[in-house]
């Protein structure tokens, strides 16, 4: 990691294990405010983080208390910075079994092209069969690359620059890959059809 970048947690990087043992493997629901979306709790800690409310407002249960949201903030981002650690350890295993699978997809189609055992058609037929399969194993372990990388982005984005990515659960569902062919760069593309 270069000086320039920050880490997650100084404890990760020193190969040790969570001071908060498995406190944050939960939902986001389970948190302090846990009701509240990511956007909603930053707003609502911004707005009143110094503002100490009438105390019949408190008992009301018509405001809290400032520690209330910083003690939701601090849980939120401690599980934000784990729920990213764990998408990146889970993006680099499926890139792994991307590049398995394609060398797999890769060698079936060699052994196809070399096999000077059978006669010509069958060996022709078996080839042809085997790019096909090769190809179209490609393009879809491609789009499975282009999608978890655009989960991971959207998760980076919301953690690192609070940039609004996917606000919806619908917009959270999937990405599909698509490839234009008037444009040889990929495009991501909503389940919605809404272009990023």
């Amino acid at each position: 990691m270069s000086e320039s970048q920050t880490p997650s947690s100084k404890w990760k990087q020193d190969g040790e294990q969570d001071p908060h043992g498995n406190q944050y493997d939960c939902e986001r629901s389970a948190l302090a405010l846990g009701k509240l979306t990511d956007d909603e709790l930053a707003n609502a800690a911004f707005l009143n983080y110094d503002r100490v409310p009438a105390l019949q407002d408190i008992l009301g249960r018509k405001a809290k208390m400032p520690i209330v949201y910083m003690t939701a903030v601090k849980e939120r981002i401690r599980w934000l910075s784990r729920s990213l650690e764990k998408t990146i350890a889970e993006n680099s295993l499926l890139k792994g079994e991307v590049v398995m699978r394609k060398d797999i997809s890769a060698k079936r189609f060699n052994e196809g092209l070399q096999s000077g055992q059978q006669s010509a058609e069958r060996s022709i037929k078996e080839a042809a069969e085997a790019k096909e399969n090769y190809l179209n194993e490609n393009q879809r372990l491609t789009n499975l690359l282009l999608a978890v990388e655009a989960e991971r982005d959207s998760l980076k984005a919301r953690i690192d620059g609070g940039k609004r990515v996917c606000a919806t659960e619908t917009e959270k569902k999937c990405y599909v890959a698509h490839y234009s062919k008037n444009n040889a760069n990929a495009t991501l593309i909503l389940d919605e059809g809404v272009e990023l």
